[in-house]
């Protein structure tokens, strides 16, 4: 997807053309490593909070089978 001639007089390519916009190769590496980096810590938070409810859930007490399992089915 390119921009139009107005935003993107030289026709560059999307990486390009941020590269442009940042002003140097350097700094577009800094964002992209910044954002890879809070993508990471965001993933590994959510994985974290996902065992913990796993393990709530294995560790939690059966009684509402228990309920059912003492009653008469006759």
């Amino acid at each position: 997807m390119y921009e139009n001639v107005a935003t993107n007089p030289d026709c560059l390519d999307p990486i390009s053309l941020q590269v442009q916009r940042l002003g140097a190769l350097t700094s577009f590496f800094g964002f992209l490593g910044v954002f890879v980096f809070s993508s990471l810590i965001t993933f590994w938070g959510l994985a974290k909070k996902a065992t913990e409810i796993n393990n709530k859930i294995k560790s939690h007490p059966w009684t509402l089978y228990e309920v059912f399992e003492d009653k008469d089915e006759s």
